[in-house]
């Protein structure tokens, strides 16, 4: 794909070739893929349609990366993507057969012990691997699990999911927690600053309030901050409310002094607005954006998102 992705994320990805490796005499293939959201790559269907340099490139990569430390490595051709295909479906058979069982099987033997004691049941790691078969994962759900903190709705803690400077679209999984990859970007343009939601919040599509947090650096997807609300911008994204908040990092000592949208200079608001509307033309979608309107109406957006939440999401939960 285009751009690096940070370590912890996930993404949607299509097979369309094998490396077979042995790596000091141990069978160590490869899957080749493509990221299906990223408009550069996703067209790709088999690994000879790639240049013949880059594969030159990735097969000398790993015949040599081991060689400062005397391991021997040997790559043989690289095979088709109904290879790679096969090889992926025979590991997700004996991951069903050997893994999968023995969780179930401990999950189980975990219950009839809980029962016979009478006591709560203790969390472990295996849950956390189940959680997708258990009530609850034992990991923490940044959405969920992350208070908005005592300072709401003006002061707030934000979820990054979008680095300031990337041309990757990260967002949240709702199910898991975890930040995937939803594409890269059509365009040439980045975020201009740090995206990402603010946690127990709910908005009219589902998800939680948006809100683009000014600050000096970059900070990692997954990470959270202390944020203050300074303006919202009205947008219509494809027909569809997208309203965002615009706020600065609390705890920047350049951006921390900022109390309103107003006080901005002017050509960092345009910069905003220019994203935005922007970022999605090559996708052929429309995006509008209105004026941006004051710190009295950003907060009163933020009370009403954690209402929304407290109504509506915290009640499922309790239930």
């Amino acid at each position: 794909m285009q751009e690096p992705v940070l370590p912890g994320c996930f993404l949607r990805a299509k097979a369309i070739g094998l490396m077979p490796m042995i790596d000091q005499g141990e069978k160590d293939d490869k899957i080749i893929a493509v990221c299906a959201d990223d408009p550069e790559y996703k067209h790709y269907t088999d690994i000879k349609e790639l240049p013949p340099h880059r594969l030159s490139e990735i097969r000398r990569f790993f015949e040599d990366y081991k060689k400062n430390e005397n391991k021997e490595v040997a790559v043989n051709d690289f095979l088709p993507s109904t290879t790679a295909v096969e090889a992926i479906q025979y590991s997700m058979d004996l991951y069903a057969e050997y893994v999968m069982h023995t969780l179930r099987r401990e999950e189980a033997n975990n219950e009839i012990v809980q029962q016979a004691s009478g006591d709560r049941p203790v969390p472990k790691l295996n849950e956390r691997i189940l959680s997708s078969l258990s009530r609850r994962s034992v990991a923490a759900h940044p959405w969920h699990d992350l208070e908005i903190g005592p300072g709401a709705p003006t002061i707030f803690n934000c979820v990054v999911e979008i680095t300031k400077g990337s041309k990757v679209k990260y967002e949240l999984d709702k199910k898991t927690g975890l930040i995937k990859v939803d594409r890269v970007l059509y365009s040439s343009v980045v975020y201009p600053h740090n995206y990402g939601f603010i946690p127990r919040t709910l908005c009219e599509d589902n998800d939680p309030l948006d809100v683009l947090v000014l600050m000096q650096e970059p900070v990692m997807p997954g990470c959270f901050l202390r944020a203050r609300a300074i303006g919202l911008m009205p947008m219509i994204d494809q027909g569809e409310k997208d309203d965002k908040i615009i706020a600065v990092c609390a705890d920047d000592p350049e951006y921390k002094h900022y109390t309103d949208i107003k006080e901005l200079p002017p050509h960092r608001l345009t910069e905003i607005r220019r994203f935005f509307e922007d970022y999605k033309k090559n996708e052929n979608k429309k995006v509008a954006v209105n004026d941006f309107l004051p710190t009295a109406t950003a907060t009163e957006a933020i009370q009403y998102s954690m209402d929304l939440y407290a109504e509506y999401i915290m009640h499922s939960l309790r239930r």
